[in-house]
């Protein structure tokens, strides 16, 4: 029985939405916490106003000010209205909406409270935008503690359709923060330019159905993998599925039904990925080789 390791074997053909021009931030927020995933409108629309979830004022307790930033997004084609959040901390509710009378969101400011020493510690208190065009600006409905900061860049190509949070998780019977930073993406929503990106691949089989999301784009995936056959032939990645932001939708490959499926991972990339194919050699009648897969995107970080 022929056994095959192969170095250079078929990866995925992805296909993507937007082009990344630019990342709009601010250099004043806070060091505490993790950032949350990447979070975008769906394809053709922008955002054009948000809410913040604010927890008021604790008296003798623990203040966190900001918890969470929620962008509401538009499609002018449709007028379809949709929401979209990144990491969200666990206190305080959400603030009416402030939104643009026309145009959209094209800059930011942070309010932030400095590191306290010994004090309680709140760190990003507020935000606001400025709105295309007219230049009106939306103040959140946040705490008073901190300074303004500057103002955020402008898109320096089409608007703002994304963001991702820094949050501080619990952190027990020490001092909480929540939100300690903001980043927002900005896309080209008028674009509908698909591209399609893949590495090594093998020299057998064909490529398959492309899958692709309904809406949102691939946020996770799992393999599924045939352990060490011995003396046997192995196949090693076998199949691949993704799931769907938002939906939470699967896409399965039609790949091989050997081996067992493995622990899903999320996949953390501002470029957006919404659908994929892959090369699958069906088995020969002697038993030959098939397409062993290898997982991985340049550019994109797999966790």
């Amino acid at each position: 029985m022929l056994r095959l390791s192969l170095s250079t074997t078929c990866l995925l053909l992805l296909s993507w939405v937007h082009v990344v021009p630019g990342q709009l931030s601010v250099s004043y927020g806070m060091p505490w916490g993790n950032w949350g995933s990447t979070e975008m409108c769906p394809v053709g629309s922008y955002a054009v106003g948000f809410s913040i979830k604010v927890e008021t004022f604790q008296g003798s307790g623990d203040d966190t000010a900001v918890n969470g930033i929620r962008l509401y997004c538009f499609d002018p084609s449709s007028k379809r209205r949709t929401t979209v959040e990144s990491a969200v901390g666990s206190w305080g509710d959400w603030t009416a909406v402030k939104s643009c009378a026309s145009g959209y969101l094209d800059s930011f400011m942070l309010r932030v409270e400095s590191f306290q020493i010994g004090d309680d510690d709140t760190s990003v208190n507020n935000i606001k935008f400025t709105c295309s065009g007219t230049g009106a600006q939306l103040v959140g409905d946040g705490m008073p503690w901190g300074e303004w900061g500057h103002w955020s860049r402008k898109c320096p190509k089409g608007v703002i359709c994304g963001l991702r949070t820094r949050v501080e998780a619990s952190q027990g019977s020490g001092d909480d923060t929540a939100v300690n930073g903001i980043r927002l993406y900005c896309f080209d929503p008028s674009s509908k330019r698909r591209t399609t990106v893949q590495s090594a691949v093998g020299s057998w089989g064909d490529w398959t159905a492309v899958k692709s999301c309904a809406s949102g784009y691939l946020d996770s995936f799992m393999l599924r993998v045939e352990s060490s056959q011995g003396e046997g032939d192995d196949t090693s990645v076998n199949n691949i599925k993704f799931t769907c932001s938002g939906t939470g939708a699967q896409l399965v490959g039609d790949g091989m039904p050997w081996g067992g499926w493995r622990l899903r991972r999320a996949l953390e990339t501002t470029r957006l990925l919404t659908g994929y194919a892959c090369t699958v050699l069906t088995p020969a009648a002697n038993g030959g080789p098939r397409c062993n897969l290898l997982w991985g995107v340049g550019g994109t970080g797999l966790r």
